[in-house]
């Protein structure tokens, strides 16, 4: 009946004796147009409160929360990439954005040859919007709240990642060896114990306290929050003698700064990784120039340099697993397999440092690969 008296004429309204009251029907009237005004109004607000660029900070406050090694350079990318360069993309709400929208921005990073970067905004964004999903009952209800049925993410095709191949010689591998026994400070010391542990990751040997070191069980603990895990997954490592006598001197330098923290070298404060990766370029700049190296290497590249060895040596693969914390997401590792391989462990860092050592010094025949008879499980 209201939108019939919308199009129909005063006289009409007034001669209809459902009408005669033509102040009462002006009154009506006003009443849908402020009802209406409201309701846009609203509409207008929820949209500016459930913005885009809102979701993707409260993404990156998610992962702060359970301190994921990827919060900082996730803020700084989303930021730089879309907040910043894109601040219209920002403001508009989460709920509109388009697959379109999407594929502009990855396709910009990609004609800038920023072809990596551009698959980490595309994995982070697409992450945003599945958090923020009404569905998503494991989502924060700050989150939740921006009620999305779908994800435009999810429609665009994923940019391969190149995978870096480099390994170091083991003459490239010795001369960084001495280059870091022979420097000092938080960030050599730490690049020298991944090594040690069979090619740890830094930044969780960069939160190592103090507490997670056991000097009775000579192990130290550190906490893999790599992935989605809602926890961190606990990893212990043994310490064999070269690997806990770097930790028993950090234990000291930590004590005198007054740290919790075993690697710092300013109090409260881990070694942050472009600290680690800017001291790497450092080393490798000199190791260029000395012409120790046949071409430049990375910091995740000492990883897999580590692992190299570590399989050339007849180390199996679910071992290696278990020493470097990787590929264990599996339901059999998860739920299931309680054993901490911790002897296993032992036995393959005692060969490791052998390994090393004999690296170290230069002696080719103790380093040299001979490869295992097929179907050895060397655990040492």
């Amino acid at each position: 009946m209201v939108a019939e008296l919308c199009d129909i004429t005063y006289d009409a309204v007034y001669r209809d004796p459902r009408t005669r009251n033509i102040r009462a029907f002006h009154s009506e009237q006003q009443l849908i147009r402020e009802k209406a005004v409201d309701d846009r109004l609203q509409a207008e607000s929820a949209k500016s409160r459930y913005t885009f660029g809102r979701l993707l900070r409260l993404y990156v406050e998610s992962l702060a929360a359970r301190d994921a090694a990827s919060t900082k350079g996730t803020r700084s990318a989303l930021e730089l990439h879309i907040h910043k360069r894109r601040p219209e993309l920002a403001a508009k709400a989460a709920q509109d954005v388009t697959t379109d929208d999407i594929i502009d921005i990855i396709a910009a990073l990609n004609q800038e040859g920023k072809h990596r970067t551009a698959g980490l905004v595309r994995s982070h964004v697409s992450a945003a919007f599945n958090l923020g999903r009404k569905s998503n009952v494991t989502a924060p209800q700050s989150m939740r709240e921006f009620n999305l049925k779908g994800n435009p993410v999810q429609d665009t095709p994923s940019a391969p990642v190149a995978t870096r191949e480099r390994v170091l010689a083991i003459s490239e591998l010795r001369a960084f060896l001495k280059r870091v026994e022979a420097s000092e400070g938080a960030i050599a010391d730490l690049v020298q114990a991944c090594i040690l542990l069979g090619g740890q990751r830094p930044q969780q040997i960069a939160r190592a306290r103090l507490a997670d070191y056991d000097a009775d069980a000579q192990t130290l603990t550190v906490w893999d929050r790599k992935g989605r895990r809602a926890q961190p997954r606990k990893h212990v490592l043994p310490l064999c003698s070269d690997a806990l006598a770097l930790i028993e001197q950090r234990t000291i330098v930590a004590t005198a700064l007054d740290s919790e923290l075993l690697f710092s070298s300013r109090g409260p404060l881990p070694v942050q990784l472009p600290r680690v990766s800017k001291w790497i370029a450092d080393t490798v700049a000199g190791m260029l120039k000395d012409r120790e190296l046949k071409e430049p290497f990375q910091l995740r590249d000492v990883r897999r340099t580590a692992e190299t060895q570590l399989a050339s040596l007849g180390v199996v693969r679910d071992l290696r697993a278990q020493l470097l914390s990787h590929g264990l997401s599996g339901l059999q590792s998860q739920r299931y397999d309680r054993y901490d391989y911790m002897k296993e462990k032992r036995r393959v860092l005692q060969r490791w440092e052998k390994h090393l050592r004999a690296i170290r010094a230069g002696d080719a025949l103790k380093a040299k690969v001979v490869p295992l008879p097929s179907g050895v499980d060397a655990t040492f």
